[in-house]
């Protein structure tokens, strides 16, 4: 094993990286200022320039954040602790965190590659883009790409509409973790071709509430220009949080830190961990959760008239980046992940599904658990439950976003469905939430518990990866490892199956996308 040290001049200084073989890593190198103190709160800053050389060898923070909770108070199991060991980066956190990572396997600068952001997962609140998961290694050695990923502000820090206390100066305050997002584009323009990428080839790529960011970058006015493709991994997006609901969290919060006079320097010098614990409660406190229209009512980007205009995929797709290409799916069974937290999952009766989606949706569930017992008659009722949310709150938002893509008839859009399963955990799991992410990114030797082991994984692998790697390259996702994969349309409504013989299917699980799309659902 070979072993350098390259170093690479950037608009801020040089930086300095590690080279094992020939793949050349960055870890933690800065396109922002700490957005601690006066900063807080306000749009991203550049950082401050450096003499010499800077060291960019371990990964830098993450955003604060609270710890996920993924079992259920009384007595679910914790499957993600059983798929997904702990990630030591998780323990990397602070304001200081606008820092971006980078493979490479060139530093030439006529080397033009094609550039693939990642946007981590998490929703607006949790994750790191330094995940193990992320490792862009062998995206690398698959093909000449240049790989980024990155961390910015999140939840109360990313996500705080201080407008009415701040006044102009922090009008965009809501949406400043998405102006992260802009400015560590606005570094990849600007400094990528030093690492061999080309800045005129920029895909952004992101999986759960990663696409809920890529969808969000879509309909940014600051973002048109920044990036020339886009793929929605598990995170369809329609609706951001409007002004009313954003502001009444801020006022949840302002009343649970018991400030009588707010004002923005009393705000901005709040402990970290204090801020972040008061913001959870005001989150709960505030009322304004809508899991159904596609805003989650938490703190997650708003319409401010300025950041943001419109909502991202209502009522129609955006015109901002109506020229983009874009790829969009789900995983088959993406529930799983979530509904295998509650006691009995596997072994649920009819009565008990009924008040799990009446829990998840707060509707009546007699008639749509009736539909998919008449659709889906030899699946028990857990995995009909898993089905039918599934469908409607993933799938279904995601055949929006391709429909209102195609309607525009300017970028092509492409839809897909992982339904290859699963092995760990004697199946239960089948196509979960986040399957995708070690096969898109060809790490399945880092998530052995997630994708277990064997030749199906590397199969699947394959496929996912070089259909990623030629949609980063050309904008469209043919590869020699599936077949030809038509674009999507409303006429034919053609979805690529990824499974261990992947296969273009028309209208993919259409009688329960007709159900959905009728009015009265």
């Amino acid at each position: 094993m070979a072993y350098s040290s390259p170093v690479v001049e950037t608009t801020c200084g040089k930086v300095r990286g590690a080279g094992i073989d020939d793949i050349m890593i960055f870890k933690g190198v800065p396109y922002g200022a700490s957005t601690d103190g006066a900063l807080r709160f306000l749009p991203p800053a550049a950082p401050e320039p450096w003499t010499g050389i800077r060291d960019t060898l371990v990964y830098g923070n993450g955003c604060h954040q609270a710890a996920v909770e993924w079992a259920s108070s009384h007595g679910g199991r914790n499957v993600i602790a059983e798929m997904i060991p702990k990630d030591p980066t998780s323990e990397l956190q602070g304001e200081d965190c606008l820092v971006l990572n980078v493979w490479t396997s060139s530093l030439d600068k006529n080397a033009k590659r094609p550039v693939m952001v990642w946007f981590h997962g998490g929703y607006f609140s949790a994750g790191s883009g330094s995940s193990q998961l992320y490792d862009g290694t062998r995206l690398c050695h698959r093909d000449e790409v240049v790989v980024v990923t990155v961390n910015h502000r999140l939840n109360v820090f990313g996500f705080l509409d201080a407008s009415e206390i701040g006044g102009a100066e922090f009008a965009q305050s809501g949406n400043v973790g998405m102006l992260d997002l802009v400015a560590a584009l606005e570094w990849v323009r600007e400094n990528i071709a030093g690492f061999g990428g080309d800045p005129q080839n920029v895909t952004i790529f992101g999986e759960s509430g990663g696409g809920a960011k890529v969808c969000t970058m879509l309909a940014m006015p600051a973002a048109k220009g920044l990036f020339h493709k886009a793929i929605i991994q598990s995170g369809p997006y329609l609706r951001a949080n409007l002004a009313k609901d954003s502001r009444a969290i801020t006022r949840a919060l302002v009343a649970e830190l018991g400030l009588i006079q707010p004002d923005m320097s009393t705000l901005q010098k709040i402990d970290p961990k204090a801020l972040l614990k008061a913001s959870l409660v005001a989150e709960a406190k505030a009322g304004v959760h809508h899991p159904l229209d596609g805003a989650m009512g938490s703190f997650a980007p708003m319409i401010d008239g300025i950041t943001l205009l419109h909502h991202p995929f209502e009522p129609d797709a955006p015109a901002e980046s109506a020229d983009i290409p874009l790829m969009i799916g789900t995983t088959k069974d993406e529930l799983t992940i979530f509904l295998a937290t509650v006691p009995g999952f596997g072994q649920l009766g009819d009565a008990e599904a009924a008040a799990i989606l009446e829990a998840f949706t707060g509707a009546p569930a007699h008639d749509a658990l009736a539909f998919y017992a008449a659709l889906l008659p030899e699946e028990t009722p857990t995995y009909r439950l898993v089905n039918l949310l599934t469908e409607r709150l993933a799938r279904r938002p995601s055949t929006i976003v391709a429909e209102r893509k195609a309607v525009q008839a300017r970028g092509r859009v492409y839809s897909y469905v992982l339904a290859w399963e699963t092995p760990v955990l004697d199946g239960i799991m089948r196509s979960t939430h986040a399957l995708d992410v070690p096969l898109v990114f060809d790490n399945a030797a880092f998530a052995k518990g997630l994708v277990g082991t064997g030749p199906d994984v590397q199969t699947v692998a394959n496929a996912m990866s070089s259909a990623w790697l030629a949609f980063a390259r050309t904008g469209v996702p043919d590869t020699a490892q599936i077949p030809h994969w038509p674009a999507y349309s409303i006429d034919q409504r053609a979805t690529m199956v990824f499974d261990t013989e992947s296969k273009v299917v028309p209208d993919y699980a259409g009688e329960s996308r007709s159900y959905w799309a009728s009015d009265q659902h």
